[in-house]
């Protein structure tokens, strides 16, 4: 089957479909392509290019082909961190052995062009060792969220996503999850979280008895968001209010 595409690569850049990334950070490929022809909706992510790529049995036989996306290498950087930010490293690391191979067939013919690849071999480096320096340490804090066996409450959630361009506060917070169907509205419940986000495990209950002092007992019940939920949250909540004020 012969490629479509939607526009030309330049034949000395290095590019990478969306189906290898898929492949190397474990996100379905199908849930990737909506998020890619979203993400293209912003001008400066640049024009997509569409083609077929063989995918193969776990025995290493042919399966079929299947449309994906051509990538350049700013368009895959930003891929990555949208689809997986822990493992946007990984994608780095590939397009970094891709530019290896490259040069590898792009030997300098002459004094001058070998001084002007070294040149732009530094630059790269510098550019990818800056990135590698800003994304990692958010790599290494989600990965240890999401691995975490500590659960917070609701509140604390809210101090640990807010920051310089982004705050939030407890009882907004409690109002973006009721909205958004995680929690629970009125009555006994409320504030609790709906059945299939526990068994999701992204919140837990915790259940106190309180002695009264006229020797009655009452049960509180309070919300907890799990390591798993804090990941899988966080860019939503973020996301969420950050698109309702540019609108």
């Amino acid at each position: 089957m012969i490629p479509q595409t939607t526009t030309q690569t330049n034949k000395n850049e290095v590019t990478i479909t969306l189906k290898e990334i898929t492949d190397l950070i474990s996100v379905e490929h199908s849930k990737a392509m909506k998020k890619v022809e979203k993400l293209s909706e912003e001008p400066s992510f640049g024009r997509l290019a569409k083609m077929a790529t063989p995918t193969y049995n776990p025995n290493g036989s042919f399966n079929r082909e299947i449309q994906t996306y051509q990538l350049n290498k700013k368009q895959a950087i930003a891929v990555g961190a949208k689809l997986n930010n822990s493992l946007l490293m990984t994608v780095i690391d590939r397009l970094e052995e891709l530019e290896g191979e490259k040069r590898a067939y792009q030997l300098p013919k002459s004094f001058a062009e070998a001084l002007k690849l070294a040149g732009e071999i530094e630059e790269q480096n510098e550019k990818l060792q800056a990135l590698n320096n800003e994304m990692r340490p958010k790599a290494l804090f989600a990965d240890s969220v999401a691995q975490s066996h500590t659960s917070i409450l609701v509140g604390q959630f809210a101090k640990a996503i807010s920051s310089d361009t982004f705050s939030i506060g407890q009882n907004r917070l409690f109002a973006w999850l009721r909205e958004n169907d995680y929690l629970m509205k009125g009555g006994n419940s409320h504030n609790q979280p709906k059945q299939r986000y526990i068994d999701n495990k992204y919140f837990e209950v915790v259940e106190r008895t309180i002695n009264n002092a006229d020797g009655s007992t009452r049960i509180t019940i309070t919300t907890k968001i799990t390591g798993k939920g804090q990941v899988a949250l966080a860019e939503k909540i973020i996301n969420s209010f950050t698109h309702q004020e540019v609108a």
